[in-house]
């Protein structure tokens, strides 16, 4: 039997890298499976090189994003990628929902479909099951684009679905479901998948109200991210060669780029100002406490509103004259980057799987929260409530406030964080069982 990961492989990622990684791991454990492929684009080396490297076989996705990698500025949406987004969009809802009703008819597939429409059609339906990665993308903000955003990431579950394949959501976070048709659309595709999983407790009220019936609750695919001795060795020579001392108090940061979907244009600019000055300050902050500020790129695209060393260099300028920082800028792969942070005393983590990284190797935590309910969902249930803030909310004197009180705790707070990990680390193998029982081997 085979097995095929969705959505798109992102190498770029380094939160969906590891997800990705993860939820092949995961399946690959089963022993069920001879090959376990990727979904991703092979001729785009930033997006697969790295899970290339690994050994991964891709299928290249039928869908593309609508702005078909149109190069965009950090920040709001002009008016033209609107423009084009809906024109694309268009197009792709056009010819998917199409495949969509002749994905059960394979003797029509010759006459009705095009050449590439076919062969994707054809190598999709050779896999015996479609596993969708951890993560947290189901969610929708009421944009004007919302109806086509919630088709486009339900595509290749439906089409799993169509193609009478077992359909697998591993952990997710789930919601806000705001928007046209956003919500009846989980909720007709997620009544004919064969496994849900959510990763955190806001994520499970959500989904079971909109379902009307329980669903279970399993950690991010995250926090069972394996790391080697080479990547221990990787993290620390490249935090020598950027002047990190052994004894320094290091603290890292990582920041992103961010719309503010649920603000008009110019609010948005300004709030995502507020939010640089906020760091900026705490910057200053750590230094004067004697501690080694360290910016670290978390996810560098696609596109500029995922490159999160836009949002570093526009801090790191900001503020390098003044004080001590240093910016590790690199293209790591997520393993190296979980030893990294490891050597830290805390992690104040815009990019959530930093902070899950972070929280996985003992090391504390402040999250600042965007795009779902991941970041407060995950820190409620590990009792951390009080280090999470919603980005629209975050100020300097929040965030100097919790680094104060996470100094103050920070030993207890680590066993806390330990212990609840150990926790968390049975569940994976009941995972596992379930996929079998879907075949009946037990």
């Amino acid at each position: 039997m085979k097995a095929l990961i969705v959505p798109n492989t992102n190498d770029l990622n380094k939160g969906d890298q590891a997800l990705v990684w993860e939820s092949a791991r995961m399946v690959e454990d089963t022993g069920l499976f001879e090959a376990v492929d990727l979904l991703g684009d092979e001729q785009d080396a930033g997006t697969t090189a790295q899970s290339a490297c690994r050994g991964y076989r891709f299928l290249s996705p039928y869908l593309l994003h609508p702005s078909r990698k149109r190069k965009e500025e950090a920040g709001v949406l002009s008016v033209y990628s609107k423009i084009l987004w809906i024109k694309n969009g268009l197009y792709d809802f056009l010819s998917s929902l199409w495949m969509l009703f002749l994905a059960r008819f394979p003797h029509t597939w010759r006459w009705l479909l095009s050449h590439r429409a076919r062969n994707f059609l054809k190598e999709f339906s050779s896999y015996d099951l479609i596993a969708v990665k951890g993560g947290g993308f189901i969610h929708a903000y009421g944009e004007f684009y919302a109806p086509y955003l919630m088709w486009y990431f339900l595509f290749y579950l439906r089409l799993g679905i169509r193609c009478k394949k077992k359909v697998v959501f591993l952990p997710n976070s789930f919601g806000p479901f705001r928007g046209l048709t956003v919500a009846s659309q989980v909720r007709s595709t997620l009544k004919k998948t064969d496994l849900v999983y959510t990763r955190e407790s806001t994520s499970t009220r959500q989904v079971e109200d909109l379902m009307k019936y329980k669903i279970p609750q399993y950690p991010d695919l995250g926090f069972y991210l394996r790391t080697t001795p080479q990547d221990e060795e990787q993290a620390d020579a490249l935090l020598r060669q950027y002047g990190v001392q052994p004894d320094d108090k290091m603290v890292t940061l990582t920041l992103r780029p961010w719309r503010f979907p649920d603000m008009d244009r110019i609010a948005a600019a300004v709030r995502y100002k507020e939010y640089q000055s906020a760091l900026v300050q705490l910057i200053r902050t750590l230094d004067e406490w004697g501690y080694t500020p360290v910016l670290v790129n978390q996810a560098l695209g696609p596109g500029a509103h995922e490159d999160d060393s836009i949002a570093a260099e526009e801090v790191y300028q900001q503020v390098s004259l003044q004080c001590r920082v240093i910016w590790i800028n690199e293209d790591l792969p997520s393993p190296v980057l979980k030893c990294l942070y490891s050597r830290a005393q805390f992690i104040v983590g815009t990019r959530f799987h930093s902070v899950i990284f972070s929280l996985s190797t003992g090391v504390p935590a402040i999250a600042i929260g965007y795009g779902g309910n991941k970041a407060i969902g995950i820190m409620h249930d590990f009792g951390l409530d009080r280090y999470v803030i919603p980005i629209n909310a975050v100020t300097y004197s929040w965030l100097e406030e919790a680094c104060r009180s996470l100094i103050s705790d920070r030993d207890q707070l680590s066993q806390t964080v330990k212990e609840h990990y150990e926790g968390l680390l049975a569940k994976r193998g009941r995972m596992m069982l379930d996929i079998k029982e879907l075949y009946s081997i037990h």
